[in-house]
Formats: C-alpha cells, structure tokens, sequence
C-alpha cells in the first residue's frame, strides 16, 4: 500500500527550471498532438490553444501539486504522470471533434512520453 502522507518538507522548486521544462514541452507536444489529431473536423486554430491549455493545466500538477502530496517521490512520479496523461485524453476528448477517447489517451501517451522521455535524459 502507497502511503499518501504529505510530504514533511516540499521539494524546493527552481521557477526558471520549471519555466524551461513547461517551454520544452509545449514545443514538443504541441506538434504531436496537432499531427495525430488531424482528423478532427476542430480546426488548428482551436486545437493549437486547446493542447496549450491542457499543458498548462497539467504541468503544474506535475511540478507543484504531486511532489507536495507523499513523502515517496516515487508514487510521486507515478501519480503524476499518470494523472498528467489522463487529464490531457479527457480534455482531448471533450474538447476536440471526432477524436475519441482511446486515440485521446493514444495520443496523450506519445506525447508524454516523448517528453518524459527526453527530460529524463536531460
């Protein structure tokens, strides 16, 4: 069983590393998203603010919130991330025509993937 204590003392948070990863991945999931939601009938004028928005709606999560709420930066990682990729397929899904909920979490996947991946190996 993961014990959810709050964590006794939060990580410091260096703000210009953050505003340099949130950066890092709009540029690279915007794109992704924008591609694999092609078929959307949601024109890219829409989709573009709307993949912003949900970066700008998890990335926090991910930095602030997650690490502040267990003292195992493990389930940390892992229920934000999580978290981070369900969020985004169900904005997906609400927000963009004719993208269903299992391409939204296709898609949500790849794309942080892509970047968990890379920042991992920043």
């Amino acid at each position: 069983m993961i014990d959810l204590a709050i964590a006794p003392e939060p990580p410091n948070v260096d703000l210009t590393a953050w505003a340099r990863a949130f950066a890092l991945t709009c540029a690279l999931e915007l794109p992704i998203v924008l591609l694999a939601t092609r078929a959307s009938t949601t024109p890219v004028a829409r989709r573009a603010p709307i993949v912003l928005m949900a970066q700008l709606l998890t990335h926090p999560l991910v930095w602030f919130v997650f690490p502040r709420w267990t003292a195992h930066p493990e389930a940390a990682f892992a229920l934000s991330e999580l978290s981070a990729w369900w969020l985004e397929a169900l904005l997906y899904t609400l927000t963009l025509a004719r993208v269903s909920p299992w391409l939204a979490l296709g898609v949500s996947g790849v794309a942080n993937a892509v970047t968990l991946g890379l920042g991992l190996l920043m």
